[in-house]
This record gives structure tokens, sequence and C-alpha cells, in this order.
């Protein structure tokens, strides 16, 4: 018997794993079968940018032969659409629990010893317990009714004019390309604008973000007051005025944990194991924010609770951002250098593809990183359109140890994005075909 705690995507993915290995699961969740993810995250932030993107698209239309003067943003609609989308994959995957036999129990799961979870007025006795319960918006106290959480975002009837968004993050530069798309002002208050992951990409995405008219500060906000239909934020010295501030930073949710787990995070080894090994942990409660991680997370706890040799390599789990779009994978260069490699660089800039040139994406760029004494692929970064689809490339053969040469021995279409992952790996060696010769 195993009973996940949180129907999120780490957790969902676990209690499916774990009974397609014959296991008898059951799934407790105190709100919505898909978590953050689905309902306040992943999938109404891309059904947000689907449509920001519509919209600034009807502005660029004329070198296409396409006029038109959109009208105003209807933010009703966009948020009727989001809700449709929700309910949909709701629904399917529900039924793909019921599929699996999954037992789901609707309420919070505590934690009563090692081996017991009671919810709903149940006792579900354990004999491995997946704990996934995710986080929740971490918004002080003194400044709750002034300020709103990405969830409440998703609910606006209005686009505002201006908005302050507070704390970095992938999820909070897709947040603050929405607003400018629908043409607001937006301000990013943040000592680091992405996680550590995208390193070697920052520099490139903040540089996107002020050509749109982003501004970022760094500081701490010490008062938020309203004034009409606007708050004035002091950070030290300075005053940003915004219609609304949105405030990303999440906590883990650690009610109905054992006491002996709790921490900033819940700390686990490879496998996914807590400090008692029949317990595990996936997903936010980790300290890792994103999805993918949380799905390969899930798999690895379910597999290894059920007896095979399963390891969370976070190295081949590619991060992704969907607006400005961009992805990496593996480990930066700062990393690989570090870890001793002589490491080789080949890129490919976005502008000498035929077909980025015929999307009118030629804003972007591909580097790969290889090891230059055997050729292994250690990493890649990519920013521009088709970042989120294409790094898989990259991810899967680093996943099966093909060597760069290997890699860059794939037969592609003409013309296509995936061209250039080829043609950055051509590039290490000064052989690109769409390139001058070094």
């Amino acid at each position: 018997m195993i009973t996940v705690i949180g129907g999120g995507v780490g957790g969902y993915t676990a209690a499916i794993r774990a009974a397609q290995l014959g296991a008898e699961v059951t799934l407790v969740e105190k709100e919505d079968i898909g978590g953050t993810c689905l309902h306040w995250g992943c999938v109404p932030a891309k059904v947000f940018l689907k449509g920001s993107k519509l919209f600034s698209q009807l502005k660029r239309g004329e070198p296409y032969g396409v006029s038109a003067k959109p009208s105003p943003f209807d933010m009703r609609k966009l948020v009727e659409k989001k809700d449709e989308t929700k309910q949909s994959l709701t629904i399917g995957l529900k039924n793909v629990l019921r599929s699996h036999g999954i037992q789901m129990v609707h309420g919070e799961g505590v934690m009563t010893d090692p081996y017991t979870v009671t919810a709903d007025d149940q006792s579900i006795p354990s004999e491995k317990i997946i704990i996934a319960t995710g986080s929740v918006p971490d918004i002080p106290h003194v400044f709750q009714e002034l300020a709103i959480s990405h969830k409440e975002v998703f609910e606006l009837e209005y686009v505002p004019r201006s908005v302050l968004i507070v704390h970095g993050g992938v999820f909070s530069v897709e947040l603050a390309w929405f607003f400018l798309e629908l043409g607001s002002q937006v301000t990013l208050l943040t000592d680091t604008l992405l996680e550590k992951e995208f390193a070697d990409i920052e520099g490139r995405v903040s540089s996107y973000l002020k050509s749109h008219g982003a501004k970022t500060l760094q500081g701490k906000i010490t008062s938020i007051k309203k004034s009409g239909t606007e708050r004035e934020v002091e950070i030290g010295p300075a005053e940003v005025a915004a219609e609304e501030v949105i405030w990303m930073k999440r906590k883990p949710v650690l009610d109905g944990v054992l006491e002996s787990l709790k921490g900033e995070y819940i700390a686990v080894n490879q496998h996914m194991q807590t400090e008692i090994p029949h317990i595990y942990a996936v997903g936010d409660v980790t300290g890792s924010f994103m999805a993918g991680d949380a799905i390969a997370q899930g798999t690895v706890a379910a597999e290894h609770a059920l007896g095979k040799p399963a390891v969370y390599k976070n190295r081949l789990v590619p991060k992704v951002m969907y607006a400005p779009e961009a992805a990496v994978v593996g480990l930066t260069e700062k990393e690989a250098e570090a870890k001793g490699y002589q490491v080789g660089k080949g890129t490919f800039p976005f502008g000498a593809s035929g077909r980025a040139q015929t999307m009118g994406a030629v804003q972007g760029r591909i580097s790969i990183l290889s090891d230059k004494k055997y050729g292994e692929i250690l990493g890649a970064y990519i920013v521009g359109k088709g970042a989120t689809e294409l790094i898989h490339l990259v991810s899967f053969a680093m996943l099966l140890e093909a060597t760069i040469d290997e890699l860059s021995s794939i037969v592609c279409a003409h013309p296509t994005l995936t061209e250039m992952v080829k043609d950055a790996g051509l590039d290490i060696h000064g052989n690109s075909f769409n390139l001058p010769r070094k």
C-alpha cells in the first residue's frame, strides 16, 4: 500500500507510476486534482501567454500583409478560456487516475505516525508514503491586503496599467512578459532574475525584458500604501507606483508532515527518500519549484519505493521558460569548468536559420557544451522561438550518453528549427553548414 499526499503534478505522477507497477495506491488531495501547475500555475500561465501573444502579433503583421487594429484586450474572455482548459484537463486527469484503480480521497492528509495517514475521517495504513504537498504563496502578513499572488492574477478582469512583480524566477518573468505584451508598465523587484540553472542566459533574458520596456529594481519593500487605484510602494529610498503588486514568492506546505522531517524544505537523497527510508518527498516541498522536476522526482520515488534502482538525475531534466522563450539542460559553463572539463562550445544564431527567418523569429541563439577530450555533451542553453521543444533533442542525447558528434549527425528536414541544434553541435569543430568557417 502506497499513500501519496498531494495531487499535484509530482503527486499524481507518482501515484500513476506506482499503480502501473502493481501497487495499491491512495492519492490524498485537499483541493482539486492537478495542484498548482494545472489550476494556478503552468497551465493558466500558458493560456494567458497565448492570449497576449495573439494580441501583440496583430500589431506586428504588416510586413506579412496583415493589417489589423486590435480591439481592447478582453481579460474576462481570457479567464473563461483558462477555466475551460483547466476543466478539460482536470476531467481527463481524473479519468486516467480512475483507469489505474487509484483511490482518491478528498481531504487534508496528516501523517499521524510513520505508517499512517489520516484524511477525510479515514485512517490509511501505508507501507510507503510519498509527500507531494506542494507550495503556497508566501506574502508577508503586513502586505497581504494590498498585494496579490499569481492565483489572483489568473482571476483579474482588467489589464492593469502598471504592475510591480516581487521576487524573481521563471514564473515571474513569464507574467512580466504577459503584461508587457498587453501594454502594461512592468517593474520587477528581485535580486536574481532567474534560477541558478539559467545563469548562462540570464543576461540575454534581462536584455529582452528591458528592450520591451520592463524595469528591474533591487531592494526590500518597506511599505505599501493605497492611493486611489494605485499602490505606492517604498523600496528603500525609491518609490514605485503600481495598480497591482504581485508577490511571487512561495513556501512549501509542511502541514501534516512528521515534525522530524520539517525544515525549510524536506531533505531527500537521490532516490527521493527522506531520513525515514520508506517516506519519500517530491516537488516543491524539496525546494524544486519546476513541474518537470516534480514529474521526474515522482517517477523516481514510485519506482524506488517498489524496488527499482531509480535515481533522480537533475542534470538531465530540462528547465524551460515560455516567454521570452528559453530553455537549459545540464551544466552551465562555470559548473562544467569547475568540474575540470575542457569545455568546447558550439553556438548558432537564429538569424542564420532559414526557418527562423521565415517565421520572423531571428532573435535567439543556441549554445551546446561538450567535453573536448571525449565528446561528452555537458549541457545546452537556448533562447528563442521553439526553445522549450528543441532542448529535448539535447536532453535525450545526454540520456543516451551520445557524443556531440553523434548528436550533430542527425538528419533534419529543411528548413526546420531542428537544424540549428545540429549546426550548434557542428560549430564546436567549426563545421557548421550555415556559418562562415572559423
